[in-house]
C-alpha cells in the first residue's frame, strides 16, 4: 500500500491527538490537541 502525502497529513493529525490525550498536565494536552486539530483542519480542507 502506498501512502500519498494526504494520508501521511492525516494519520499524523490522528497521532498528535491520540498523542496528547495521554498528557497529564492540562496545558500540555491544550497545545498538542490545538496542533493536532489544526493538522486534522488542514487535513480536511486539503481533502
Amino acid at each position: 500500500m502506498e501512502l500519498t502525502t494526504i494520508q501521511i497529513i492525516g494519520y499524523t493529525a490522528s497521532l498528535i491527538v491520540a498523542v496528547s490525550m495521554t498528557m497529564n498536565s492540562i496545558v500540555k494536552f491544550r497545545w498538542i490537541n490545538l496542533v493536532g486539530a489544526t493538522t486534522m483542519a488542514t487535513y480536511g480542507f486539503i481533502f
